[in-house]
């Protein structure tokens, strides 16, 4: 999952990706398990988490997030003829270095 999110191509990469300056990834581990752990967990820890994590969790984590940007109204600049307007981007979820069927 998080190599889909960070659009990595190996796991290995997350670590490295995850360890950057300013990424703030401990900070916020912490404050989401409620721990105070000295360093951030490699890339197999975060995985066996995540894995326990139920899909729901994610949506409702989604909707607060979002709920949270309104409540700040930090969309509101973005307003167009007054309505929030959201741009999606889906492309890139399937690559494919030949091509893999007639459709």
């Amino acid at each position: 999952m998080h190599l889909y999110l960070l659009q990595l191509r190996s796991r290995r990469q997350l670590n490295f990706k995850l360890d950057a300056r300013g990424t703030h990834v401990l900070d916020n581990l912490n404050r989401l398990a409620g721990t105070d752990q000295p360093a951030r967990p490699v890339h197999g820890t975060l995985d066996h988490f995540l894995e326990h994590v139920p899909p729901a969790a994610f949506a409702q984590l989604r909707t607060d997030m979002v709920r949270q940007l309104i409540r700040n109204k930090v969309l509101e600049p973005a307003r167009l003829q007054g309505y929030l307007v959201a741009a999606l981007d889906g492309t890139g979820l399937y690559a494919f270095g030949r091509r893999h069927c007639e459709h």
